[in-house]
């Protein structure tokens, strides 16, 4: 791997990042700074409580500016980013795809092509250039990241139940019931067309099982350990 490694300056206490071969390839300048997530080539850079991004080649792609830059390994091609308690979008390079409007905002899949987003109290969907797919997205559940097939894992807010995948209409599309002996306890955002279903049995065993974007199981439960 060619990825950079946080160091830290025992002198001043400040971090920058070297090579594989020991070499300072980001000065010690700065509070704070992250790993590089596994399947990540971007890494996060604090300076007096702002945030900007590093990139593999030691290249400040963002000078420290925003309140708040997303991280994890999930990131896609858009980062969600705060400043001045307003949300948006960059791209890896720095550049605004979607302008800091939003009052909340969610996080792009590595291959989603839609978002939600928080604007005057009303919940929305946006596609990567800022358009609104969908108004008014129904409140009552809680969704996870929305994949390139158009689905995202829901939960009730009230009861906090996995629910199941709802569309971008925010309509449950994908309902998930294995019975009483089997409780769902979280559904995965889709991966090539395959989504990650996790559960507890009846004698407290976590079981896993796969499914496909029309429910169908490509793998039927099975007994599994994290």
């Amino acid at each position: 791997s060619g990825k950079l490694v946080p160091v830290e300056d025992i002198v001043t206490g400040k971090r920058g990042f070297i090579n594989m071969n020991g070499e300072i390839k980001v000065p010690c300048i700065y509070d704070y700074v992250s790993y590089f997530e596994a399947g990540s080539d971007i890494a996060i850079i604090v300076l007096d409580d702002k945030e900007g991004l590093v990139n593999e080649e030691g290249e400040i792609v963002v000078e420290p500016q925003y309140d708040v830059i997303e991280r994890g390994a999930g990131i896609g091609e858009l980062i969600c980013v705060k400043k001045d308690g307003k949300y948006g979008y960059i791209t890896k390079s720095g550049e605004t795809a979607i302008p800091l409007i939003y009052d909340a905002a969610g996080t792009f899949g590595q291959d989603g092509k839609v978002v939600l987003v928080t604007q005057n109290e009303e919940l929305c969907l946006v596609d990567e250039q800022g358009t609104v797919v969908k108004r008014g997205m129904p409140e009552n559940y809680s969704y996870g990241s929305f994949s390139k097939t158009g689905l995202a894992p829901v939960r009730d807010i009230e009861t906090e139940q996995c629910e199941g995948y709802a569309n971008t209409q925010g309509e449950l599309q994908i309902s998930l019931n294995y019975g009483a002996e089997k409780e769902v306890t979280g559904a995965y955002s889709f991966i090539d067309d395959r989504g990650l279903i996790a559960g507890l049995d009846d004698e407290y065993n976590d079981w896993c099982a796969v499914i496909d974007t029309e429910g169908n199981e490509i793998l039927s439960p099975v007994l599994c350990s994290y």
